[in-house]
């Protein structure tokens, strides 16, 4: 019994000797520095280690004496029970420094608005009770609550992201404000949401997920939305209203399911969304879209009784069902449309007229061209676009079609002065519901488009840009004519066909063709030039015959045989990574490319071309070290010149050979000769004259071979010594120093001369 106290006693003394008070002292600073953490408020005398999972870290009036101070989590990984900071004055901010450094919190958070954070993620790491107070202010990055206890808000949360893995978050009441995202990342994790109004751009709760929403309100996506998953999990929803770019997926239940004007709602093909009222309103500027994910399969939206009434809808594979009557005024049929009572609009002519200007300005909008009859409302997705002769647009003029998204079926520009400007913010979006056509050389500066039609239509570019910020994406269900060459920053193909009919296109950016498109895009006999070629298309959905493709970011190839692809590095960032084994007639490394294979994949070429300079080597490599990726060519030579070669293989019967280049670890069959010398220490009969004009006199044995260096490296000259004495010529060598260089079985010597 008495061991049994001695060891209670030693038990609580241990603990308090642990769970000590960590005050934080003089002013902004790294948490790494012990300068700042001391044992009192205001306190001089400092702790020696820096606080761990059992100590409470506080900041308070005492912490900070001028305005605008800062805290530097420096650290990958920081600690403490709990983090108070309140009565804090002049104003600090604490910030995280990388991006995924990360703070452990094991009790409470306890901060006011008082003190500016930007946390890139705090991990609340409770395995009992803990409470959260924010001071209504953004968190930073990440919050995650991890530790599988059960989290009580105390006023809002605010963060890009939070993630609730196997624990149990209670709202309070109190709304949850995301940039990006809100997970239920383990089937044991629990969201009890009360009447919180929560704001997020991407839902995603795991299969399991224990969740209460029957009270509280979701505003889900935003325009130009990056994000916009909603995957349910078949849980019920209170009130869900749907903005901008949303995708439903799995099957769920709705107390409300809303869409606003601009909203565009993408149901996955062959599921059910059930609501008690859905509530779905477009307006004539900004209609709203509800399809299916897959052109020609149907999605569901399902109430049991009662009226949908809606307006200015787009519709497109979809059932409504369920005993309910479906309206939709005002409204345009894409198509495969069953249960619903569309009233279709009439498509009207738009001309643009009075030059500068907004396009919500309807003073800008006549009936006829250069008319005086104005709409009273922006057009619509079934109505035609005009700018012309008799628009008034001059050199320098700006037509804005500003931020949100525009709708139309023809998009038609002719006749106007070329350096007039059609422009829209990267924020911005346009939707073409048929033909797209510059015949102007106007300067062109879209955002984001959509080609939308079902039918066949046309895209013409006079100019050849849409702009250095415009993401088209091709979404159609007829097919799109490319009839000039085109320019913009990324180019998706979703659906429909497609078709450059030899018209070279430049991407500066992304070229996208993903693993569910149901697209054919025919590029053949282009030259297409892109930074990423992210092709995941399905055999058949990609003609490539003999295109060019010049890529200078990444190249995703989905086992795609190509006819000549050229990899070179990007300005600011040379690695190329190269994803999937593939074919290609000809492919071509240009120099100062760092092509990063993936490992374990292999190259076959008719013709593989690898010529690096002195100036701007060629690297090649595997995406894992001791992990191979191979090129493989049945015949002939491969003549690289100045590479540096690491966990690559050649194979195949052709011939590889490296001149002047460097040979890592793992390299199998290429023969390597390398450019990297030494000075030997061994005396060697002198090379004469030195200084050298025209020649210079070189003492050798037969079979030998002379390099000659420039002080940087490069070799400059190879010459087949013969024995005795060779006289070596020095025409084409500018003036300066050089390095002479035999190695062979016989001697080995390096000498320095001079070229007059």
């Amino acid at each position: 019994m008495k061991n049994f106290y001695a060891l209670a006693v030693a038990t609580i003394l241990s603990a308090s000797l642990i769970a000590q008070d960590y005050y934080w002292v003089g002013d902004g600073g790294n948490w790494s520095d012990l300068s700042h953490w001391a044992t009192t408020s205001g306190g001089s005398t400092l702790h020696t280690e820096l606080p761990g999972p059992d100590n409470d870290v506080y900041f308070d009036a005492n912490s900070f004496s001028t305005i605008g101070q800062t805290v530097t989590l420096d650290l990958p990984e920081t600690y403490c029970r709990n983090f108070t900071a309140v009565n804090v004055q002049h104003n600090p901010t604490i910030v995280g420094l990388n991006f995924y450094d990360q703070i452990h919190i094991y009790g409470d958070l306890n901060m006011s608005s008082a003190m500016g954070r930007s946390f890139r993620m705090m991990m609340m790491m409770s395995d009992t009770e803990a409470q959260i107070t924010t001071g209504e202010l953004n968190l930073g990055g990440f919050l995650q609550l991890v530790g599988g206890g059960s989290f009580h808000q105390n006023d809002s949360i605010s963060a890009d992201n939070v993630y609730v893995y196997g624990s149990e978050l209670n709202t309070n009441n109190h709304p949850i404000h995301t940039t990006q995202r809100i997970y239920g990342n383990q089937p044991n994790s629990t969201l009890n949401l009360g009447t919180s109004n929560i704001y997020t751009r991407l839902w995603w709760m795991i299969p399991g997920t224990n969740l209460d929403a029957g009270n509280a309100t979701i505003y889900f996506g935003s325009q130009n939305n990056i994000f916009g998953d909603f995957y349910g999990a078949g849980h019920y929803y209170n009130y869900v209203v749907f903005t901008g770019e949303a995708e439903i997926k799995g099957e769920n239940f709705f107390g409300t399911f809303e869409a606003i004007p601009g909203a565009d709602i993408a149901l996955t093909a062959g599921t059910v969304q059930t609501a008690d009222q859905f509530v779905l309103h477009g307006s004539s500027a900004e209609a709203a879209s509800i399809r299916s994910t897959t052109v020609g399969t149907q999605a569901t939206l399902y109430q049991a009784s009662g009226e949908v009434n809606a307006s200015y809808l787009i519709l497109q594979d979809n059932n409504a069902s369920g005993g309910a009557e479906f309206n939709a005024e005002e409204s345009i049929d894409q198509g495969n449309n069953t249960g619903w009572n569309i009233s279709i609009t009439v498509p009207m002519d738009y001309y643009w007229v009075g030059g500068a200007g907004s396009w919500d300005d309807m003073s800008h909008w006549a009936t006829t061209s250069g008319g005086s009859s104005f709409h009273t409302s922006p057009p619509t997705a079934v109505d035609d676009v005009y700018f012309d002769e008799n628009s008034g647009l001059n050199s320098g003029n700006n037509v804005n079609l500003g931020t949100t998204t525009r709708s139309c079926r023809n998009f038609t520009i002719t006749n106007v002065s070329e350096n007039a400007i059609i422009n829209q913010p990267g924020t911005g979006n346009l939707n073409v519901y048929g033909n797209f056509i510059s015949d102007s050389d106007v300067f062109i500066s879209l955002g984001n488009v959509s080609l939308l039609s079902e039918s066949d239509v046309t895209l013409s570019v006079a100019g050849g840009s849409m702009g250095n910020s415009c993401n088209l994406t091709v979404n159609t269900g007829g097919s799109v004519q490319l009839l000039t060459p085109l320019s913009l920053r990324s180019l998706a193909f979703q659906s429909g066909n497609f078709f450059a009919n030899g018209n070279d296109i430049n991407v500066l950016f992304q070229l996208q063709f993903t693993s569910n498109s149901v697209a054919f895009a025919d590029l053949s006999g282009i030259s297409l030039s892109v930074r990423l070629f992210q092709n995941s298309a399905p055999p058949g959905q990609f003609a490539l015959s003999n295109t060019e493709i010049f890529s200078s970011g990444s190249f995703h190839s989905n086992g795609q045989d190509y006819y000549k692809v050229y990899l070179e590095g990007a300005a600011g960032s040379p690695t190329q990574n190269v994803y999937g084994s593939f074919f290609a007639v000809e492919l071509t490394i240009l120099p100062g490319a760092i092509v990063e294979l993936q490992a374990g994949i292999t190259v076959t070429t008719e013709a593989l071309i690898v010529e690096g300079t002195a100036e701007e080597p060629i690297e090649i490599f595997s995406s894992q070290e001791g992990s191979e990726a191979t090129f493989s060519q049945s015949s002939g030579t491969v003549t690289g010149n100045f590479l540096i070669l690491q966990d690559n293989h050649a194979t195949g019967g052709a011939t590889f050979i490296a001149n002047n280049s460097q040979e890592l670890s793992n390299v199998v069959g290429w023969n390597v000769v390398t450019s990297t010398h030494e000075i030997a220490t061994n005396e060697i009969p002198a090379a004469f004259p030195n200084p050298a004009m025209n020649v210079v006199n070189v003492w050798g044995y037969h079979g030998e071979t002379l390099h000659i260096f420039s002080m940087t490296g490069a070799l400059v000259k190879s010459v087949a010594l013969m024995e005795g004495n060779n006289t070596i010529g020095l025409d084409g060598l500018s003036p300066g120093m050089y390095i002479l260089d035999i190695a062979s079985d016989v001697q080995c010597r390096s000498e320095r001369i001079v070229v007059k």
